[in-house]
């Protein structure tokens, strides 16, 4: 009997030690992707700063002066270079959150950021954008968000701004939240209860709506 307990000891300690290694695996992958994201994102900032444009804004059409048109294929090309799947990066000052987010839904994207949810608008277009994330990694916090909090969704075109109008607790099911209203509006979901051990049963909504239009581009200098 005591032999038994003691491999079941032994057994429970390299279970643990297995578990704590995969955890701090799976965040250090999350913190270099994000650096790694990051980085690009920032390269592909730069670059589509640099995209020649005309005196009120607009981009440069082929038929502008000097060598317009190779100038655009050039930047355009090294725009997509870096990281195509980067949708922007989401900032939410009250929380200290400042996070890339990526294209998509699925296990490996959500375990190294954020994910915008399939079908759902673009930053910048008429719609609901919708990000999802994981209630034990980025969105951990999400839950101490207050109704008027601002949250900012950073593109390479813009820097979207919303203010927080609502949160609630709803079922998988109700997809209806990722509805498309009247305005822009941003809607961020994650599982719910935050604390609950093993498959969260619900989801946790949190609503809010563009604050103000867009800022135009205005060129450097």
């Amino acid at each position: 009997m005591t032999i038994f307990i003691q491999v079941c000891e032994r057994l429970l300690i390299v279970i643990g030690l297995v578990m704590l290694a995969m955890y701090g695996f799976v965040r250090l992958h999350a913190q270099f992707f994000q650096v790694y994201d990051s980085w690009s994102f920032d390269q592909s900032m730069k670059t589509h700063s640099n995209i020649p444009r005309n005196s009120n804004g607009t981009e440069a059409k082929p038929n502008d002066e000097g060598s317009a048109i190779s100038r655009i294929d050039k930047f355009k090309k090294d725009l997509a270079r870096p990281n195509s799947n980067i949708v922007g990066r989401l900032l939410i000052p009250s929380l200290g959150l400042n996070v890339m987010v990526l294209e998509g839904t699925d296990g490996w994207t959500l375990n190294r950021s954020l994910g915008h949810i399939e079908n759902t608008a673009l930053p910048g277009k008429p719609g609901n954008v919708g990000i999802s994330g994981h209630r034990d990694s980025f969105f951990r916090n999400l839950g101490s968000i207050r109704q008027g909090d601002e949250i900012a969704l950073v593109t390479t075109e813009s820097t979207y701004t919303y203010e927080v109008e609502s949160t609630a607790v709803v079922m998988p099911r109700d997809t209806w939240v990722l509805a498309a209203g009247a305005t822009p509006s941003l809607t961020l979901v994650t599982c719910y209860p935050f604390h609950y051990i093993g498959k969260a049963p619900e989801r946790f909504i949190v609503k809010a709506r563009m604050r103000h239009s867009p800022p135009q581009y205005r060129p450097a200098g």
